[in-house]
């Protein structure tokens, strides 16, 4: 979301657009270190605290090496830097990943993982550019908050018709006993 609406975004916020491609970028970054929090909690929790520590030295070098070269290329200059972060905490992501599989002996599932969360990406996308345009006649606040409203509502949804959301992670939020009935009666979860 942050990617697609970079533009209106800032000009939401700062009245400007002039960060538009470097914001665009980064918004990609978000997957990763969301991801990478997660993981590295996962990692301390299971007694593994300087695992991700290591892991993030060797992102940092990749954010170093790929900073120098990119930021240093006249024809990419400072677009160079969050491509640096993007590569960073992807690096420690896959490290992370790896380091839980040894630790947890788990296998990982594609389709959950990735697949599921994809569809519901990309479907998100769709709505949030449609609505965008649609909405741009009632100027860049009102059509910003309605893509961004209508985006989310789109992302959680799919996420739900497409079996990516379980009863046990819905019992994880506050007020699950209320909405668990509601989500069933709808076959909105998979046990």
């Amino acid at each position: 979301g942050m990617a697609i609406m970079a533009g209106p975004i800032l000009q939401l916020v700062f009245h400007s657009t002039t960060a538009e491609s470097t914001l665009s970028i980064l918004g990609y970054a978000i997957v990763f270190v969301s991801l990478v929090s997660l993981t590295n909690a996962i990692l301390q929790a299971t007694g593994h605290a300087v695992t991700p520590v290591v892991h993030m030295v060797a992102g940092g070098i990749v954010k170093i090496i790929v900073n120098y070269y990119l930021v240093g290329h006249p024809s990419i200059n400072i677009a160079g830097a969050p491509i640096g972060t993007i590569l960073c905490y992807f690096v420690i992501l896959v490290l992370n990943l790896v380091s839980i599989k040894k630790i947890m002996h788990i296998k990982y599932n594609f389709v959950s993982l990735v697949l599921k969360p994809l569809i519901a990406v990309i479907a998100m996308a769709a709505v949030v550019l449609a609505v965008y345009n649609l909405a741009s006649a009632l100027g860049n606040t009102l059509a910003t908050i309605a893509a961004i409203g209508c985006g989310g509502i789109c992302y959680f949804a799919v996420l739900f018709i497409v079996g990516a959301i379980s009863e046990s992670d819905v019992k994880m939020l506050p007020k699950s006993q209320t909405l668990l009935p509601i989500l069933k009666k709808y076959k909105l979860i998979k046990e």
